[in-house]
């Protein structure tokens, strides 16, 4: 456990980090955009989509890891503003 924490600790671990719960946020948005176009498309498909998501098994996961995600994105956040300021990606208080 001590070593998987320092991997993560670590500015490489960190940017990783980052990385992987930007793409599950934005996974989370994609699925979440293509609910919302059936609205337009029509009622049945806004019908089935929504039958879908109260029956699927695998939705109560996939809304856990948004949230873990999230959360891990807000966490990791502060440990990585060093180490962006230091690439010039945020500007620094000067």
């Amino acid at each position: 456990m001590a070593t998987l924490w320092r991997v993560i600790s670590s500015s490489v671990g960190t940017k990783i980090l980052l990385a992987l719960s930007g793409l599950a946020l934005a996974a989370y948005l994609v699925l979440h955009l293509i609910g919302n176009a059936f609205l337009v498309i029509g009622p049945d498909l806004l019908n089935e989509w929504g039958h879908m998501l109260i029956t699927n098994p695998l939705v109560v996961p996939a809304e856990i890891s948004a949230e873990a995600a999230s959360f891990l994105s807000f966490i990791a956040t502060p440990e990585a503003e060093p180490l962006l300021r230091e690439a010039g990606i945020v500007a620094g208080d000067e």
